[in-house]
């Protein structure tokens, strides 16, 4: 297994998609490529290959620092309103889970936020983690042994 990173999984998926139909590669990715061609991020999507399988789907959850003044959503959204742009959000780059969850959020209730960048879930976890952000949207699965370590 090689994990090929960058573009929010559009560079494994363009490099399987090129790859020699040899039945020994194949592209475990998460649901990021369906927003590819929406997104203008290529020109390639779970449309243009065969799929094996699910293994497994992602619960999106939005996960605070411990020390923010807030506790749920709805005192997040005043506390954003009343101090427009000190909110620092974790992001992982356009067509990620982050933004898409961040996207849908906007479309309903806007967030005067200060988006801060990382290169996955990991770092931007540890950025929450170490008081670096505030607030980020992520998966479950990879926010839960911080979850149930109470950072």
């Amino acid at each position: 297994m090689q994990n090929v990173t960058g573009g929010v999984g559009a560079i494994g998926l363009n490099q399987v998609a090129e790859a020699e139909a040899d039945g020994y590669t194949i592209l475990f990715g998460a649901e990021n490529p369906l927003l590819y061609k929406v997104m203008q991020l290529g020109d390639k999507d779970y449309g243009d290959f065969v799929p094996v399988n699910i293994i497994a789907r992602g619960v999106p959850i939005l996960v605070a620092n411990v020390d923010a003044p807030f506790n749920t959503f709805p005192e997040m959204v005043a506390y954003i309103n009343a101090n427009p742009r000190t909110v620092k959000f974790g992001s992982t780059g356009p067509g990620g889970l982050p933004s898409v969850v961040t996207a849908m959020i906007n479309s309903k209730t806007p967030l005067d936020v200060t988006f801060v960048p990382y290169d996955g879930d990991g770092p931007a976890l540890t950025a929450l983690q170490g008081g670096a952000i505030d607030v980020m949207p992520a998966v479950l699965g990879a926010a839960i042994e911080g979850i149930k370590g109470g950072t």
